[in-house]
């Protein structure tokens, strides 16, 4: 991004402006609209015992569930392994399903460093995440909504 308002400074990082534009990291994509969806960070990455994780990957598998309605994938601080994958889930009304259901899902599809550790139940998905957290967006890039 650029302008007259755009500092050099982003959540306390600093970073030189690279003619006139600052690197936010933001993945999107501008429609026939000229509309712009932001669609996640593109350095998004869980470390985890020296792999690098991507939560998207993870919230991929985790919306597929049946019982799924929204997910955020973020990397937890970890003393044994650096960061460790938890997943905060909405389910769909009326659905249940638990923590080790959905672990499951995730171990037979991806491999097991990739399952979370910690599935925490939402009624409703986080409006605001911490400014450690790794997750992405959990729409897949086929559910663009259409321009109005």
């Amino acid at each position: 991004m650029r302008g007259e308002q755009v500092a050099g400074e982003y959540l306390g990082r600093t970073s030189s402006l690279i003619d006139g534009w600052f690197p936010t990291h933001d993945g999107g994509y501008l429609d026939e609209g000229g509309f712009l969806f932001i669609e996640g960070r593109l350095d998004d990455v869980i470390v985890r015992g020296g792999e690098n994780l991507s939560p998207g990957e993870i919230e991929e598998v985790l919306i597929t569930h049946p019982a799924v309605a929204d997910v955020a994938v973020v990397g937890l601080p970890d003393t044994e392994w650096g960061e460790k994958v938890a997943a905060a889930v909405v389910t769909v009304d009326g659905s249940e399903v638990s923590e080790a259901e959905l672990q499951a899902w995730v171990r037979d599809r991806l491999r097991s460093s990739r399952t979370p550790e910690l599935v925490a139940f939402r009624s409703e998905p986080p409006t605001t995440r911490p400014a450690n957290c790794c997750a992405g967006s959990s729409k897949r890039s086929s559910e663009r909504p259409e321009p109005a």
